[in-house]
């Protein structure tokens, strides 16, 4: 009887956080089994409450992953970028399209309104353990396509 009655009070505990997340029973498994195994490597990831994403420094840089749909999961690996001044917007928008162009592995941007860059890869992956062996080839794919567009300001810059 104890053991049922745990198996539904932690059926309902995932149902719960699930509802309150917007995120899918699924989605949200995969998400903490990610959160956990960031932990596992070292890192401090917390959940952001208003895009549900798992987030973590490394070496003082912000990272953050976003997880969608189920079978695959839709993942969108984020780290932070160069901040800039509005005069610079023109350079910043080269130094995107260059590190675009030549790091394929993902995508440098710059919001509308913005002086900030972003970097993100976008991938689908099917489980837990996927995401475990991808996740420093991604670290390594952001990284460089931050050190593209830094290397295109370097060359180009005044």
């Amino acid at each position: 009887m104890k053991k049922l009655f745990l198996s539904l009070l932690i059926a309902l505990a995932g149902l719960t956080a699930s509802a309150q997340s917007g995120m899918s029973a699924e989605e949200l498994a995969f998400r903490n089994g990610m959160e956990q195994f960031i932990r596992e490597e070292g890192f401090t990831p917390t959940i952001d409450d208003d895009d549900n994403s798992v987030n973590f420094k490394k070496e003082g840089i912000n990272y953050w992953i976003t997880v969608s749909d189920s079978d695959p999961y839709y993942i969108r690996f984020h780290r932070g970028g160069i901040t800039f001044d509005a005069s610079e917007r023109a350079m910043m928008l080269e130094a995107c399209n260059y590190a675009n162009l030549n790091k394929r592995c993902g995508k440098a941007n710059i919001a509308n309104s913005g002086t900030v860059t972003s970097f993100t890869v976008e991938y689908y992956c099917s489980s837990v353990e996927q995401f475990k062996k991808s996740f420093y080839d991604y670290l390594s794919c952001l990284t460089s396509l931050r050190n593209a567009t830094r290397d295109y300001i370097d060359e180009h810059s005044k």
